[in-house]
């Protein structure tokens, strides 16, 4: 989905102060992979996990996450799942 060297520079550059012309590049990489090469399923499950790496580090109550590779990780997560498009699930029809 994304790889390290990603988030590192992305976070580098939002530090930085980049404008998203510099950031949105990064994350439109991401959000293709996304669409491209996950499944449906696979993309409900990535977006449920991201959500839960991101919620710990942006809360301020745990400690633990006072990595610097946590925070970056979280930097990069505020801003790309926002852009990640919600999966159409297939509604099957009713069986009557």
């Amino acid at each position: 989905m994304y790889a390290p060297e990603q988030v590192e520079t992305f976070a580098e550059l939002y530090l930085e102060g980049a404008e998203r012309d510099k950031l949105d590049p990064i994350l439109d990489t991401c959000v293709a992979v996304y669409k491209d090469r996950l499944d449906e399923d696979s993309q409900v499950d990535f977006k449920g996990k991201a959500r839960c790496l991101h919620a710990p580090t942006t809360s301020g109550v745990d400690p633990a996450y006072t990595n610097s590779g946590w925070e970056k990780l979280s930097i990069f997560l505020n801003f790309l799942i926002p852009k990640l498009p919600a999966p159409k699930r297939k509604t099957s029809p009713r069986a009557y």
